[in-house]
């Protein structure tokens, strides 16, 4: 027997495969919107006891408490659609998040912060960019330069 993950992430269509629910794909790609998925990420939550994000336009994290709040993420860009790896991506940066966590901070706190900071920086990004090639690479510059000295975006 494995221990269970910390994170489980996935887009709509993923999670629900993962829950045993019916749900459209193509590739890796989600036919179905993030809000689709909640309850099939509940179910893997609390059949994990892990956290699950289901990222999509609105980013869902649920927490493994059957209380635990739904924190929600409305950031990010549709042009995220357009760039090859995004999902590996947030996949890293969440980790990232939630392994360097301050004291104090849950990890469903993580991962909510680690998604909110994605997509601020694909927000961010897609000022300057004029298609997928240069937001891609702007992308990835945000990420790696964006604080809150340098987004003019608010949290919503």
């Amino acid at each position: 027997e494995i221990s269970p993950p910390a994170v489980l992430r996935g887009n709509a269509s993923e999670i629900m495969a993962l829950a045993g629910a019916a749900g459209g794909g193509k590739g890796v790609d989600s036919t179905e919107g993030s809000d689709a998925a909640l309850e099939a990420a509940k179910s893997l939550a609390a059949k994990y006891g892990c956290v699950v994000c289901v990222s999509g336009a609105t980013d869902y994290v649920m927490g493994p408490d059957a209380n635990a709040k739904v924190m929600t993420c409305p950031h990010g860009h549709e042009m995220l659609t357009k760039v090859t790896a995004g999902g590996c991506l947030i996949s890293s940066v969440i980790a990232a998040f939630v392994c360097s966590r301050p004291e104090g901070t849950s990890v469903q706190e993580s991962a909510a912060l680690a998604c909110t900071y994605y997509g601020l920086a694909a927000e961010v990004a897609m000022k300057t960019s004029a298609g997928p090639g240069s937001f891609r690479v702007n992308f990835l510059d945000c990420l790696y330069t964006l604080s809150k000295d340098n987004c003019d975006i608010p949290v919503r």
